[in-house]
């Protein structure tokens, strides 16, 4: 999906390459307005991109949907973990100190998984669906996503090293969100 960034410094009519997501937006924002969120942010400024439209990185996006997942029971951990997640966890999803109306209390009811958790590189895509099928898309040979790869026995050591990093980015939060990943192998 296309996003569109205009501002002073940044060269007009370029177009940028280079892989976002939308928990880009607020570190974009906070760089813009030169301030430093009080949270960690898994996103990154988009502004080096923006004003060198040929940066490129190794930054695989993360993708989740839970829209048809299977229910599952809540975890609390997030709150031993840091402030932002003890306050998420109490309901307080704004920081207000005040728990939302209808907000699930901390160790009860369910949630539901997500239906499915992709990572996107600028080659592939690979998907993997809560009810286990998989798919794996090469964007060099398969821009249109019309022939899924995942059990092409010339793609097994692509489909592992996603597989493999896919589970890194699920648990990431704040900077480790950003990290480059190594390309994938070619096919074989």
């Amino acid at each position: 999906m296309p996003l569109y960034v205009r501002g002073p410094g940044l060269p007009a009519g370029r177009t940028s390459r280079e892989l976002v997501n939308n928990t880009d937006l607020a570190a974009t924002i906070a760089d813009a307005a030169g301030v430093r969120p009080g949270l960690a942010v898994d996103g990154r400024s988009l502004l080096p991109y923006a004003r060198d439209p040929e940066k490129t990185s190794l930054r695989p996006v993360l993708h989740e949907a839970g829209n048809g997942a299977l229910p599952t029971v809540a975890a609390e951990t997030s709150a031993k973990d840091d402030p932002s997640g003890a306050a998420a966890a109490r309901g307080d999803l704004d920081q207000d100190f005040t728990v939302a109306q209808g907000r699930r209390p901390p160790g009860q009811g369910q949630v539901l998984s997500v239906a499915y958790e992709a990572i996107r590189t600028r080659r592939y895509l690979y998907v993997r669906y809560v009810k286990g099928e998989r798919e794996l898309y090469d964007y060099s040979v398969d821009p249109h996503e019309l022939r899924s790869r995942h059990e092409d026995p010339a793609y097994a050591e692509v489909v592992e090293h996603l597989d493999r990093h896919l589970d890194q980015l699920q648990g990431c939060k704040g900077t480790a969100c950003g990290r480059a990943v190594p390309a994938p192998p070619d096919p074989r």
